[in-house]
């Protein structure tokens, strides 16, 4: 059963400040390699960074794929139309290679036309393409990364099977730390990656953490239960994330048949997307349709209504660098959270997080099995964990991402700007 909304009514309307009035401050120019927006993890992140730079007073411009979902108040250029290219789960193609190139003369043509202070690009290839547009117009260019391009083959396991490519993408990471005038990272791990391994001088790297929605922390309407048939007396556990093995997915596919076995009044509701008619089909012929609800892609402004009526949040993510977002949103509602036992992970829940040493189903499945067996325990860890979530809103960032705009005006020398990006907003909004 879906619980996806209409598409909304698209705003491209230029005035974007606080309260509809026109900006106050200067256009950036945010590049989004990826079919924006696609209610998963870096597309979270993207439109949390641009709605508070909105609210500060910034006009923001998104260049992004040509698929995707249009958001009220964002303004976004696009691709040309490839209609055969649909793909939105994250993940390589063949297609991105042409679309890419579509996608860095849109980010040229843009550029030149608002004339941004700053390029915020995210992932690597963005960074590739904002290294670019930054030396042909020099813009000062900032690369909001998740994690490291070479680690995330490594947690695949690619770089043992082609020891060539894996160089070569080495090479083209190094390049691109190098090219940008700061970069942006979502967790201390992959912060200290990149000072370690890569030898990025620790002032050209920031922190800038992952957050919570300001709409989170509202009251949802009730219904998700009723609407999906999920009788009372069953406990609910969540999974918010896109389908992928990075994410868990094998793992998680794993673990729901034990824990259910051992347990017959747990439901469990995945919200999450590529190839969730499959991930239910291997587990439909196995007896367990009526306990399992694969309910595919949510709007995200939604997801809070699910996890609102559960009792336990997991994340069976394996990468030991790149971001997890997700987890804000669990502590907001105030869910017990169990994940594997990772610097990511403890940045983020601290001492509230149930974790999980053994990177096994098993040992997984075990840790919701004691987490449901606690009732009083989980609850009080939820509480917690919802108080730590309101120190996390995305509207602390404000003023770190000020001085990261700042550090990129003064390394490309433009001075003239930096009152733009004033540094009264970092201590106003220092966490």
């Amino acid at each position: 059963m879906s619980l996806t909304t209409a598409r909304p009514e698209v705003s491209t309307a230029r005035e974007l400040g606080p309260g509809g009035t026109t900006p106050s401050r200067p256009s950036i120019l945010v590049i989004a390699p990826t079919p924006f927006f696609a209610d998963r993890g870096c597309h979270v992140r993207i439109y949390e960074e641009t709605r508070l730079l909105q609210h500060l007073g910034y006009h923001v411009e998104i260049c992004t794929y040509h698929h995707g979902r249009e958001l009220p108040g964002v303004f976004t250029r696009r691709t040309p139309n490839f209609p055969w290219y649909k793909k939105l789960g994250p993940g390589p193609s063949l297609h991105k290679f042409y679309v890419d190139i579509f996608l860095l003369f849109r980010c040229l043509a843009v550029a030149r036309e608002i004339r941004p202070a700053v390029i915020h690009a995210h992932l690597h290839e963005g960074a590739f393409f904002g290294a670019i547009v930054s030396r042909l117009l020099r813009i000062p260019c900032v690369a909001d990364l998740q994690g490291s391009l070479t680690g995330e083959l490594a947690d695949y396991g690619f770089g043992g099977k082609n020891r060539l490519l894996y160089g070569v993408l080495r090479t083209v990471e190094n390049w691109i730390n190098g090219s940008v005038d700061h970069i942006v990272v979502s967790s201390a791990a992959f912060r200290e990656d990149l000072i370690q391994r890569f030898k990025i001088p620790e002032d050209r790297v920031t922190e800038v953490r992952d957050g919570v929605g300001e709409s989170f922390f509202e009251t949802p309407p009730p219904g998700a239960r009723e609407r999906l048939g999920i009788p009372a007396r069953n406990k609910v556990v969540a999974f918010v994330g896109v389908l992928t093995r990075l994410q868990g997915r094998e793992i998680l596919l794993d673990v729901i048949p034990q824990v259910l076995d051992a347990r017959d009044d747990v439901t469990f509701v995945v919200v999450g997307f590529p190839g969730e008619a499959d991930c239910a089909r291997r587990l439909d012929h196995r007896g367990y349709r009526e306990r399992v609800h694969f309910v595919g892609r949510v709007d995200y402004l939604r997801i809070a209504e699910i996890l609102g009526e559960s009792n336990l949040a997991i994340s069976p993510k394996i990468s030991e660098t790149e971001g997890n977002g997700k987890l804000f949103n669990y502590m907001a509602a105030g869910l017990p959270t169990v994940v594997f036992d990772n610097p990511v992970n403890r940045e983020i829940l601290g001492d509230d997080g149930i974790y999980v040493k053994d990177r096994e189903a098993s040992a997984f499945a075990r840790g919701i099995l004691a987490a449901l067996e606690d009732e009083a325990g989980s609850v009080e860890i939820g509480r917690r964990l919802r108080g730590r979530a309101e120190k996390r809103a995305w509207s602390r960032n404000r003023g770190t991402l000020m001085k990261v705009y700042r550090e990129a005006m003064l390394r490309r020398g433009k001075k003239s700007a930096l009152d733009s990006f004033p540094e009264s907003d970092r201590e106003e909004g220092s966490a």
